[in-house]
């Protein structure tokens, strides 16, 4: 005896799969996003933030004692019913470009945080990178980072003044490393490890991803020119117990078992030196892997051009004798290793 469908039935079918495609899509929407430049897009901004016509995430320019904040609209379920902190990837592609003197002032950061703007009415600019100040020390874990630091301070304890560093509520970071990436050798059966520094403030487009497991604890940092592949071996890695933070006891008032935080970024210049920092793409994902970006939808191009142009600032500049001005002259740039 055959077996006859209805057509009502061979009419729901591909609706019924096509209703279960667009949930789990949504699904994975709200665990995660892809910018692949920012043209058009929505992000919650302050500060000297915007977002150029060529689609490029500019958090500063080169003025003096100004900050920067751009962070993804939605905030996104850091935690599970049980309250811990689920595992979570990001990568992005920055650049941070030297004001016309040839120095570099003061960085930025990846941050995790409850409220954006608890930025805005609290950020300090220079050393602070635009993650408050020092009036709001007592309220420790108000955020999460992963800062690219391109001004030595001594008063905030830092290593040098070209490192990446891991804040928790304080611009006292509690783990940095050398900035950089690593790579090995193999001559003759020897295989060694080496340590390719890398100029943060070179203006040369570079490359983040930042892995974070909620079994383990372990967060990698892991540092590139681009377009070059994920290096295999990570900066130095950092146990942090993220579920241990204030940060992940906040608590959305819709859904008061999952903590709902923001993420973004944020950037500050010093009063004495500026710098552009800029992001080209960005992608991030709750419990697997960032979507990877695509090299060729990024706004390399107009990134570059900021960078050749803040080169011939500083290969010219007018020399005076005796207050009147003399032909052009070759300044020497500081040497920068990329």
């Amino acid at each position: 005896m055959s077996s006859m469908r209805s057509p009502t039935t061979t009419l729901l079918r591909p609706l019924l799969l096509l209703i279960i495609i667009c949930l789990n899509d949504s699904a994975v929407a709200d665990l995660g996003f892809l910018y692949n430049g920012f043209a058009g897009s929505n992000l919650l901004r302050d500060g000297a933030a915007s977002v150029t016509q060529a689609g490029i995430l500019s958090l500063t320019t080169n003025s003096f004692d100004i900050t920067g904040h751009g962070f993804h609209p939605i905030p996104l379920p850091f935690t599970g019913e049980d309250g811990m902190v689920v595992s979570f990837s990001s990568t992005f592609v920055f650049t941070i470009t030297p004001s016309p003197s040839g120095r570099s002032g003061d960085g930025m950061a990846l941050v995790i945080s409850a409220v954006p703007d608890y930025f805005s009415s609290r950020a300090f600019s220079g050393a602070y990178l635009g993650l408050g100040g020092p009036y709001y020390y007592q309220q420790q874990n108000q955020f999460f980072a992963v800062e690219l630091d391109t001004i030595f301070n001594r008063e905030f304890k830092d290593i040098d003044d070209n490192h990446v560093g891991i804040d928790v509520g304080s611009m006292v970071s509690v783990f940095s490393t050398p900035a950089g990436y690593s790579y090995t050798e193999d001559d003759d059966n020897i295989i060694s490890t080496n340590f390719e520094v890398l100029r943060l403030s070179s203006g040369s487009p570079m490359q983040v991803w930042v892995d974070s497991d909620g079994e383990s604890m372990e967060l990698n940092v892991t540092l590139a020119l681009v377009p070059m592949y994920k290096p295999a071996l990570p900066l130095p890695s950092y146990t942090v117990n993220m579920s241990d933070l204030p940060l992940m006891r906040e608590r959305d008032y819709s859904d008061d078992s999952v903590a709902k935080l923001y993420v973004g970024f944020s950037a500050a210049t010093g009063d004495r030196h500026g710098a552009t920092h800029q992001v080209l793409g960005w992608s991030f994902n709750l419990g697997g892997p960032a979507p990877p970006l695509n090299y060729s939808q990024l706004p390399l191009k107009q990134a570059q051009q900021i960078q050749r142009a803040s080169k011939t600032k500083n290969l010219f500049s007018v020399g005076r004798c005796d207050g009147v001005p003399c032909a052009p002259v070759v300044v020497e740039e500081e040497s920068r290793e990329a």
